[in-house]
């Protein structure tokens, strides 16, 4: 079931902080990210055939919910948890800002 649902979207950017570098390395990269509860995939990644833009995001807690986010929405979510993942770890801004000048890129923004 695909939603387009803001409470989910901001439970899947709340839970990421935890993983944030693994996560933007791999969108960097233009590769799909999974981890044990949650995960996402581009456009090319979708076997289905199911959306030709955005972010599929998926999370898997006593439901599992699928959710699609344009480009630019998904974008601003993450500029919001880099910002406060920078905060925490000063010593990462350089690595998350390239990662999103890499993402911007992937994403088409």
């Amino acid at each position: 079931m695909v939603e387009n649902n803001p409470k989910y979207a901001l439970d899947f950017f709340f839970f990421l902080k935890g993983e944030l570098t693994e996560m933007l390395e791999c969108l960097a990269n233009g590769e799909p990210w999974r981890n044990y509860i949650m995960g996402f995939e581009l456009p090319e990644h979708d076997d289905t055939g199911s959306f030709e833009e955005g972010v599929m995001i998926f999370m898997n807690t006593s439901t599992y919910n699928e959710f699609h986010l344009d480009n630019i929405t998904f974008y601003n979510h993450l500029q919001g948890v880099c910002g406060e993942y920078i905060i925490e770890n000063p010593k990462d801004e350089m690595k998350i800002q390239e990662f999103m000048g890499k993402i911007k890129t992937i994403l088409k923004i």
